[in-house]
């Protein structure tokens, strides 16, 4: 195929698809030079030739598209497959992981919103997905990293209304008014909190402090990851007023 020059082209990860009309598919990645693009490619629920399997969720991809139509929608011309991870295709539960990693970036980015960090952490984490890491300490380092690189890192060590150290051996106390983590003296006696368990506090403390290679080696239990699962729909809630529906999926998957 005849390649336009005039054409946009963007390394991608593919994070939606939704089927439009009897032919047509509207496609939503999360790319490294222009973040968050939507688009629509006429044909590709029966166009093997041009599209294939290659829109697929999940899949890194090179992806051509036109100037923005009136619908907001960039046209999505041809695509080149550049790694579809198709090890995590073949378990259930890394493919609900998977999910959790693309939901988060989807309702933690806008479109135009250019992060080259987070799409280098989304291909990094995928590719060891599919390489076959241990699946339990993914989403906690993931959800902790995504935060600070959109501002919003929880702060574990220190009180979110007086400003002193939290004692490490207690556990970490949500204010889900503020959302910040405080000193349990510094809440009010009817506030609504999420209180985590000391193991999980514990854990996620470790994977706060230590660099991203080096929080591999961390293992949460099932209860804790569940936890942890549980803390980034809160904190996502109160920043950013979102929530993560895949996870109740996820949440029936982890023992």
């Amino acid at each position: 195929m005849k390649r336009d020059p005039r054409n946009h082209r963007a390394e991608a990860i593919v994070l939606k698809t939704l089927d439009y009309g009897e032919n047509d598919r509207i496609v939503t990645v999360f790319s490294r030079e222009q973040g968050q693009i939507s688009g629509i490619a006429k044909h590709a629920r029966h166009s093997t030739r041009r599209f294939g399997g290659a829109l697929d969720i999940f899949t890194r991809l090179e992806i051509h598209y036109g100037l923005r139509q009136r619908s907001g929608l960039v046209r999505i011309d041809f695509v080149d497959i550049l790694d579809p991870f198709l090890d995590i295709r073949r378990s259930v539960t890394r493919i609900l992981y998977a999910t959790h990693l693309l939901d988060m970036v989807l309702h933690t980015t806008k479109p135009g919103e250019v992060m080259a960090p987070l799409f280098d952490l989304l291909c990094q984490q995928l590719s060891a997905l599919a390489m076959g890491e241990p699946v339990r300490s993914f989403i906690p380092r993931f959800d902790l990293t995504l935060f600070a690189l959109i501002g919003f890192a929880p702060n574990v060590d220190q009180c979110g209304r007086s400003g002193r150290k939290l004692r490490a051996d207690e556990p970490l106390w949500l204010s889900l008014r503020s959302g910040f983590f405080c000193d349990p003296s510094m809440l009010e006696p009817a506030e609504a909190t999420l209180k985590l368990s000391l193991e999980t506090s514990k854990l996620l403390r470790s994977v706060a402090r230590l660099p991203l290679d080096d929080a591999t080696r961390i293992e949460f239990s099932p209860r804790a990851l569940k936890e942890a699962l549980h803390f980034a729909d809160c904190y996502l809630k109160l920043h950013l007023g979102r929530s993560i529906r895949s996870d109740r999926i996820l949440l029936q998957e982890i023992a």
